[in-house]
């Protein structure tokens, strides 16, 4: 009798295990944000964009990383997303190309770097430090 306990015992926690979900599953946010690339609305980030739109895509399988173009120059970076709607960037890598305004790319991945949480509202993508909006993004 109390082998077959033991027994029961460990058949469930085999069937509570693999119920529950899998390592490198994603939340429905997360979800939401990888099935877009991203393009700022500059109106609402307070920029004013002469060229190509910034935007950024994020891949949260494997390595989860953010990608994009910063207005010239493409960038990559390593993401860190997690509960209540934090939002990390890691260090910014980006390519070298003479653009004629890279005072405003680097503006933007500035604001990048400073964010620290963002809201998905339908097809609007927000970042923020903190409380203080920094970038807006409209699904492409």
């Amino acid at each position: 009798m109390k082998n077959a306990s033991i027994v029961l015992a460990i058949l469930a926690l085999i069937l509570f295990t693999a119920c529950g979900p899998m390592a490198g599953s994603r939340t429905s946010a997360e979800q939401r944000i990888t099935d877009a690339e991203w393009t700022l609305n500059p109106t609402q980030s307070n920029m004013t964009i002469e060229g190509e739109l910034p935007f950024v895509s994020f891949d949260l399988d494997g390595d989860r990383i953010a990608t994009g173009l910063g207005g010239c120059n493409r960038f990559s970076s390593p993401v860190t997303i997690g509960g209540e709607g934090s939002l990390i960037f890691g260090e910014i890598m980006a390519t070298k190309m003479a653009c004629p305004n890279l005072a405003l790319e680097t503006r933007f991945f500035d604001m990048l770097k400073q964010t620290n949480r963002y809201e998905l509202r339908g097809n609007t993508l927000v970042f923020y430090r903190n409380n203080l909006k920094l970038l807006q993004f409209e699904r492409k």
